[in-house]
């Protein structure tokens, strides 16, 4: 996801499980678990794309609710943390919108696939959601097209959860 957000030039959406905050497989011989949206290098990067241009977007849609501990506010996920603390010091240039999806069980039927998309030029499709095993293809497919349209769709059928303009 780093490279997505590190390479686009207007427009990043994926469609996650949860936003989890670290994965559910340890990592090989320390027994702890990987960070995935809680990990500093992408929040920095996820910072980076949101404030180098105005018009960019990073739009994400969740299956489930966020990963949160019990009780916990929106803002104790780090990525939301660090995308309201770019709302509050005005260094925001970007949109930022979060949604989940309404359907979940219709879109588990018909599709079934977690995916991200960069601009139209690159994207990245989960095919063993379990083992987080996924293609990724730069440039040389029209699936992007696909799935920003796919996206479209499924954003129609989605709740706000957090939309942040600058």
């Amino acid at each position: 996801m780093g490279k997505f957000l590190e390479l686009a030039t207007s427009k990043v959406r994926i469609l996650s499980g949860s936003l989890k905050r670290e994965s559910d497989i340890e990592t090989v011989g320390n027994g702890k678990k990987l960070p995935i949206y809680a990990d500093t290098g992408l929040l920095d990067r996820v910072e980076n794309f949101l404030t180098q241009e105005e018009g960019v977007e990073l739009s994400i849609i969740t299956e489930r609710p966020i990963d949160l501990p019990p009780a916990a506010k929106l803002e104790a996920h780090p990525l939301i943390e660090r995308v309201l603390s770019l709302k509050k010091q005005g260094t925001l240039k970007g949109q930022f919108s979060l949604r989940q999806l309404s359907y979940p069980d219709a879109f588990i039927k018909s599709f079934g696939h977690h995916f991200a998309v960069m601009d139209q030029d690159a994207y990245r499709l989960e095919t063993d959601t379990d083992n987080a095993k996924a293609t990724a293809n730069f440039g040389r497919d029209d699936r992007p097209k696909e799935l920003n349209h796919f996206f479209d769709v499924l954003q129609k059928d989605s709740k706000d959860t957090l939309i942040l303009s600058p």
